[in-house]
């Protein structure tokens, strides 16, 4: 659930940037931040190889778009 709201984050990212103001854009990539490092929490031991891919790359992405 929450890697999903990283990744709808990510897409709102994606239509926000340019059209508005960036305390907006930087507001939606700091809650999809947010929401894939609790997905990344709460994946089981061993983790679903498939889950810890998106949610890496997700988290990747915001990172990404930080700066980071």
């Amino acid at each position: 659930m929450q890697n999903a709201l990283c990744a709808i984050s990510i897409g709102l990212f994606h239509r926000l940037n340019g059209a508005a103001p960036q305390s907006e854009v930087e507001a939606v990539l700091a809650r999809a931040l947010d929401a894939g490092s609790q997905a990344l929490q709460r994946l089981p031991n061993p983790p679903d190889q498939l889950q810890e891919v998106a949610i890496y790359g997700n988290l990747g992405e915001v990172l990404m778009y930080q700066g980071d």
